[in-house]
């Protein structure tokens, strides 16, 4: 009784009351979780980290037990710039009270898959299976983990196993499709995806999958079917004509892929059909015509931020960073707190020399800490201003937190090379150079590792 008053005074605002009613409910019973995490929500908010993790942990002492409790200890943990060992301790205590629990062992799969730390991703899943060797949600993590260790039959196998525990899931064929679309066995990834189609005919994601497939395959009616199928089943859904508008683009059949588009604007409308009629009109070479409906748009649907979001990428990615960062300061002035938009607008506005980017990438980092995207921009930004170590130590700790992420550690090699590590800078480009095809900036990292 007392969380649903607190939740309901939350809804008001009513910080103070909310929490006096939160305290009341741990009063009643000191393991209560929903109480303690509403709590420690607050603490959150009032840059109060300890705090929320005394909450937690008063939870765990009273009950033992307490799956949640220990998983929202790992969370804030790892929230508050603990090592992955740490944070893995603590999901492993809650794996020993309750090893017949699923949620702690998909969450250590998943920490370790998400630090890109695949033997102990692998060894995880081995044991969640050995323990709990008939749930679906176990299978599908191991067979994520076999994937991500590129052991592709095992990953089969597992999603094999799948299948046959859970025949009416379309998940096993698409995770299947998924592993030989990467093992290069297109033909094979289409049959399960048709197996998905039999299980769920209406699955966005295999329907997705087989018009890629057939496009890839140099098959376009065949795709377009597809298409016209999901317009069917769901006529009212902006989903069916981005489909066939998607199909019309990659075979740059821009007329017809603007005609889709615009079908789609008048039977289901939304901001992403916008966004997809506005970037196919530009690309078509009807820039004059993409910019008046940009501009109709936005003056019809004067808080559609999601469009406006759109335009300040595609400003972006045009390297029109002036009309990026107008796009910004509109949407920054209707989200104040918004840490994407406002690490966004840092961006562009080092490009055009703004001298309030610092500002916006400080104020971003403050707002949404330990997000590697935006520790990023802060540390090119510190590096542009002299600040070395505080850069490097930014580098460092979005690494830590993405070691998977390429751009970040080009960015940092970088930075390395202009403070004259070129040892360490080394190290990070070789790091890079080992993807491949599958980093586009390669030619950049090989022009560096020259140089060095």
């Amino acid at each position: 009784m007392y969380n649903l008053r607190g939740t309901a005074l939350l809804g008001k605002r009513d910080l103070a009351g909310a929490r006096k009613s939160f305290e009341q409910a741990l009063a009643l019973n000191a393991a209560y979780f929903p109480a303690a995490a509403n709590l420690a929500s607050l603490d959150m908010a009032d840059k109060k980290p300890e705090e929320a993790k005394k909450r937690f942990e008063a939870v765990v002492a009273k009950d033992p037990k307490s799956t949640q409790g220990f998983l929202a200890l790992a969370e804030l943990r790892s929230r508050t710039g603990g090592t992955t060992e740490e944070v893995a301790t603590l999901i492993n205590r809650a794996i020993a009270a309750n090893p017949q629990e699923s949620a702690p062992r998909l969450a250590l799969i998943g920490l370790y898959l998400g630090k890109n730390e695949v033997k102990s991703a692998l060894a995880a899943a081995q044991d969640a299976v050995a323990a709990l060797p008939e749930r679906p949600e176990i299978l599908d993590a191991a067979g994520r983990a076999q994937q991500a260790a590129q052991d592709y039959n095992q990953a089969l196998a597992t999603y094999g196993k799948l299948a046959a525990l859970k025949p009416d899931l379309p998940l096993p064929y698409l995770r299947m499709a998924e592993i030989e679309v990467v093992a290069k066995n297109k033909p094979a990834a289409l049959e399960n995806l048709r197996k998905a189609l039999k299980v769920q005919p209406n699955s966005l994601e295999a329907q997705r999958g087989v018009m890629m497939l057939e496009l890839d395959a140099g098959r376009p009616a065949e795709a377009l079917a597809m298409a016209k199928e999901v317009q069917k089943q769901r006529p009212k859904e902006a989903v069916g004509y981005l489909f066939e508008g998607d199909a019309q683009a990659s075979l740059k059949n821009w007329p017809a892929a603007i005609a889709a588009y615009r079908l789609g604007l008048k039977e289901a409308g939304g901001p992403d059909l916008a966004a997809k009629l506005h970037l196919a009109l530009a690309n078509s070479g009807s820039t004059a015509e993409a910019d008046t409906f940009a501009a109709g748009w936005l003056k019809e649907h004067a808080k559609d931020t999601r469009f406006r979001f759109y335009l300040a990428g595609h400003a972006t990615a045009r390297k029109d960073y002036a009309s990026a960062a107008r796009h910004y300061r509109v949407l920054l002035e209707a989200q104040p707190e918004n840490a994407i938009v406002l690490n966004n607008l840092a961006w562009v506005g080092a490009q055009i020399k703004d001298p309030k980017a610092m500002e916006y990438a400080e104020k971003a980092n403050r707002l949404a800490p330990n997000q590697p995207a935006q520790m990023d921009t802060l540390a090119v930004l510190l590096m542009e201003k002299g600040e070395t170590q505080r850069a490097f130590e930014l580098f460092r700790q979005a690494l830590e937190l993405a070691p998977q992420a390429a751009v970040i550690r080009l960015n940092y090699a970088r930075a390395l090379i202009k403070a004259g590590q070129k040892s360490e800078a080394k190290k990070q480009l070789d790091e890079v150079a080992k993807l491949g095809d599958k980093f586009p900036a390669q030619a950049e990292v090989a022009e560096l590792q020259k140089g060095l």
